[in-house]
């Protein structure tokens, strides 16, 4: 006799189709007769009316990562000879925890609706979102008609998750049967190779639809939630970016700088730069930028362990992986334009290591088009500042040596208060003293300032260099001078390095304000030549051998 009151432990269930007498007949199978019972959350429009069990109860073989399998010779039997021994499944993601609806029949006879499983790339599994509140499944057949049910919450969102959490680590806690182990060629795609896959083949696509999770935080153009990828079940960060209505057609200041992200993101395969996963909503005034996870950025970082402000073998990885990033940016033609501890990303890879990752394109641009004021006070170089030079790689370069002097607060560049950019060109200054190694990246003349690349030859041997080796030059001579320099013909010798005047005035603490929150105008796009560094000579040595000293 069915049970009219479900198993504590039911989180939703499977109610016949009116119209799938196959379907109907799987409650009275005696292996499934324990697991019927009345689904009670009817709304007014429809009839209570039973159905099976979909919970942590039902199997015989716990697994932590599979609620429960239906098929020929399963936790729920669906019997006919055309179904596979598991012909679907309910399983939880090993990452995100998010319930998977997973197609496991030898000829994919499985559909779900809404939206179902996406076509292309050969996806069989989909993310099921509890605030969904009917999907249909259909099973078995040409036609796919011959078992059809209705899948029926019977928690809320919250807590379904809560509670398969609690039942997951309840199981997982078992001593378990290894019989009961899924065999290699059954188990879902590993995650890591999944994305690496998705990333370089072009005929699996990117990530199209996601469901939201939460907020992370804000970027320079949008807002950063965290979100689930629907048809993989993995976490990943999307950046919504909120576009002003088109002018007779004419695309916004807004659309422009994020086609230009989005066109940085995909053109780039870097193991120091983000994962570009995929963009969505052209059509609509919101548009997604889908983005790999990380645990957070160079900020939240130094919050949560600040003895990395000391900690050697975190700084040199931390110079040595953004110089890379910066390297192939500047090998590519690409300026990033708004390096800042706010877009560099941090994922742990091992005891107190870590891999950092360059974001946040929203102001990248070629460097032969690139002309505009742009990024982060702090951060701007002083041929940015004072349009004394024309914008190249270099400035990110420049704007890497801050926020290494940032993170170490040398020269007391990490104080809030500072009120114009002559006190910061002087607290670089400062902070050169005491990083020596880092000097060439802090001349205030770009034309003395070293690249990237020449930076990776000096300390690290060229190792993770983008740039061809016959293409570095020589770091350029700053005259023998002990710290940065100043613009040629600003310096007489002798005297003490000034600021270039800008119309007459000091750059007060409302100008950096304006400044950081200005909008670039944006030149015409096209197919710019790329643009290599050639070599001045041969190539420096290694110079100094790994370590910290290089910052003392």
């Amino acid at each position: 006799m069915p049970r009219q009151t479900p198993h504590p432990q039911t989180i939703c269930f499977l109610v016949p189709d009116q119209k799938s007498p196959r379907a109907k007949a799987m409650l009275l199978h005696p292996d499934n007769e324990p697991f019927v019972s009345l689904y009670q959350n009817a709304t007014a429009t429809e009839r209570a009316e039973y159905g099976l069990e979909i919970g942590y109860h039902v199997p015989t073989r716990p697994r932590p990562l599979v609620i429960v399998e239906v098929g020929k010779n399963a936790d729920l039997v669906m019997p006919g000879s055309n179904i596979s021994q598991v012909h679907f499944s309910f399983e939880i993601h090993a990452e995100s925890r998010q319930i998977m609806f997973w197609d496991r029949s030898r000829l994919h006879t499985t559909k779900i609706e809404p939206d179902g499983f996406r076509v292309g790339g050969n996806f069989r599994q989909v993310v099921l979102d509890a605030k969904t509140p009917d999907y249909k499944i259909s099973a078995g057949g040409e036609k796919l008609d011959q078992f059809v049910f209705h899948l029926k919450w019977c928690k809320g969102a919250t807590d379904v998750v809560q509670e398969l959490e609690k039942e997951s680590q309840i199981v997982a806690a078992r001593v378990h049967n290894p019989r009961w182990a899924r065999t290699i060629e059954d188990g879902p795609t590993d995650l890591p190779s999944w994305y690496n896959t998705r990333l370089h083949t072009p005929a699996l696509g990117a990530v199209q639809r996601t469901m939201d999770i939460g907020p992370l935080g804000r970027g320079s153009y949008g807002e950063v939630r965290k979100s689930v990828d629907l048809d993989s079940g993995c976490f990943v960060a999307t950046k919504i970016i909120h576009l002003p209505p088109k002018v007779d057609f004419a695309m916004s200041n807004e659309e422009v700088l994020l086609r230009r992200e989005v066109k940085v993101l995909s053109s780039v395969s870097h193991k120091n730069i983000v994962e570009y996963l995929g963009s969505s909503g052209w059509d609509t005034s919101d548009v997604n930028i889908h983005m790999s996870l990380k645990p957070g950025n160079l900020c939240d970082l130094l919050r949560k362990s600040p003895g990395i402000r000391s900690n050697k073998d975190v700084l040199t990885r931390l110079w040595h992986e953004m110089l890379e990033a910066l390297d192939y940016l500047a090998y590519r033609g690409w300026i990033h334009r708004d390096v800042k501890p706010e877009n560099i990303l941090y994922t742990p890879s091992g005891d107190n290591n870590y891999l950092f990752q360059l974001a946040d394109f929203g102001l990248a641009n070629r460097q032969l088009l690139a002309h505009t004021l742009c990024g982060s006070p702090l951060y701007m170089a002083p041929e940015v500042m004072h349009n004394t030079h024309k914008q190249s790689p270099k400035m990110d370069v420049w704007a890497l040596f801050v926020v290494i002097g940032v993170v170490t607060q040398a020269g007391n560049l990490h104080h809030p208060g500072l009120a114009n950019y002559e006190d910061v060109l002087e607290c670089v200054r400062a902070a050169a003293t005491q990083h020596p190694a880092l000097i060439p990246m802090a001349q205030e003349d770009p034309n003395l300032r070293a690249s990237a690349a020449q930076m990776l030859v000096k300390y690290f041997d060229g190792e993770g260099m983008s740039t061809p080796r016959h293409q570095v030059g020589l770091i350029p001579d700053s005259g023998s001078a002990p710290g940065p320099t100043q613009t040629p013909g600003r310096r007489e010798s002798g005297q003490k390095s000034q600021v270039p005047p800008l119309k007459g005035r000091r750059l007060a603490a409302r100008d950096l304000r304006r400044i950081n929150h200005a909008s670039p105008k944006v030149g015409a796009n096209g197919n710019i030549p790329r643009r290599r560094l050639h070599a001045n000579g041969i190539a420096e040595g290694r110079g100094e051998p790994l370590g910290f000293r290089r910052f003392t």
